[in-house]
């Protein structure tokens, strides 16, 4: 509900003129420097303890950093 809300506001001020915007979604992330994504938490940080991670409950797919910043300023061009 808040992801829709702040879609209307952005998108009410891009179409009155007042904001040239873009929103863009990606896949949860993983990378350098990295520690609150969903693989991070639950299996990383977990392997690096020496425990049994926990299973990720979701299907979900990753992006890795850097190539997330890359794509995100091809955007901006």
């Amino acid at each position: 509900m808040v992801r829709e809300l702040i879609h209307h506001k952005i998108f009410a001020a891009v179409e009155s003129g007042k904001l040239e915007a873009l929103i863009a979604r990606s896949a949860d992330f993983y990378g350098p420097g990295c520690k609150n994504s969903a693989l991070s938490i639950m299996v990383v940080d977990n392997l690096l303890k020496g425990k049994k991670h926990r299973p990720l409950e979701i299907l979900t797919r990753f992006i890795h950093i850097p190539t997330r910043k890359m794509r995100l300023r091809l955007l901006h061009c």
